[in-house]
């Protein structure tokens, strides 16, 4: 009570005002550094998973091009379909071919992609393509075996592609704006 009772000159409230102005200031400054690390956070993320499926999606493309590059072509004809069932209890065919190598050695092979309903018929006649160092790893020429060996590459490229666009789309929404600059 002593203390309120004594007269003031005033410099109390103007010394309380300018402390309190200062660390109200200062607050707020590291606010702002440690918030504008946030955005740049969100930045990094988008433009690091961009980066990391554009370079899947290189490596995969080199591999499907080295790939078709290396394989030959030559006449077949299915031998059998094997049919498989997976966990759900679903069938799939999968086509064997039979065909000759240029040493006249006949090879068979089991292709990898089955389908859900029978895609060839037994003795029906196919093109073959192989890479003469697998054998083995041969697939029947289609539409559907070229675009399984582009399938990754694609996917990987167009989520690179959307993660590019999201990085981007990320700078201008979090950009500071011109006004709050002023």
């Amino acid at each position: 009570m002593l203390l309120l009772s004594q007269p003031s000159d005033g410099d109390f409230d103007s010394d309380f005002d300018e402390a309190f102005d200062e660390e109200f200031e200062e607050a707020f400054r590291q606010l702002e550094r440690q918030t504008a690390r946030f955005p740049l956070m969100i930045v990094a993320i988008f433009l690091g998973v961009a980066v990391l499926m554009l370079s899947i999606a290189a490596v995969s493309g080199i591999g499907a091009w080295r790939s078709l590059s290396r394989e030959e072509s030559t006449p077949g004809r299915v031998v059998e379909l094997v049919i498989r069932r997976d966990e759900g209890g679903y069938k799939f065919y999968y086509p064997v071919v039979e065909f000759y190598l240029p040493h006249e050695d006949r090879q068979t092979a089991t292709l990898s992609e089955g389908s859900t309903s029978p895609g060839y018929t037994v003795g029906e006649s196919v093109t073959v393509l192989y890479d003469p160092q697998r054998p083995t790893s041969a697939r029947i020429k289609s539409v559907e075996s070229a675009i399984l060996k582009w399938l990754l590459p694609s996917i990987t490229a167009v989520l690179a592609a959307a993660f590019f666009a999201a990085t981007f789309l990320a700078i201008w929404i979090l950009r500071p704006d011109s006004a709050e600059q002023e």
